[in-house]
């Protein structure tokens, strides 16, 4: 009986001493996991380089929404309701080298 408390004892520690690692393998795995959104697509991420168009390489600062162009007989119902506005996915970017800021289409980065 009492190796049986010895054991649960260690393992107890064990998981005390290992469930942050457990738990924080959990929740990368589960936040990079393929989703339907991103299936077949590299997931892109703050900080790393791609080549943007014939710029040069440029690195993701963040994720964006990019208005698409709408017609002038739209403006009003866009103004009344700004987020029914189409817009797509794009990241911000800076230019290394020239230092410019842009929003760009994320289908013209380039990895």
């Amino acid at each position: 009986m009492e190796n049986l408390v010895l054991i649960y004892q260690v393992i107890g520690k064990i998981l005390i001493v290992w469930s942050p690692a457990l738990v924080g393998a959990g929740l990368c795995m589960y936040f990079t996991r393929p989703t339907k959104h991103n299936k077949g697509k590299k997931t892109m991420k703050a900080g790393e380089v791609y080549d943007w168009l014939d710029q040069g390489p440029a690195v993701l600062l963040a994720p964006c929404r990019i208005a698409d162009p709408i017609h002038t007989s739209q403006t009003e119902e866009f103004l009344r309701d700004p987020e029914a506005w189409p817009h797509e996915s794009g990241w911000t970017i800076k230019l290394l080298e020239s230092g410019d800021i842009l929003d760009v289409h994320e289908d013209t980065l380039i990895s």
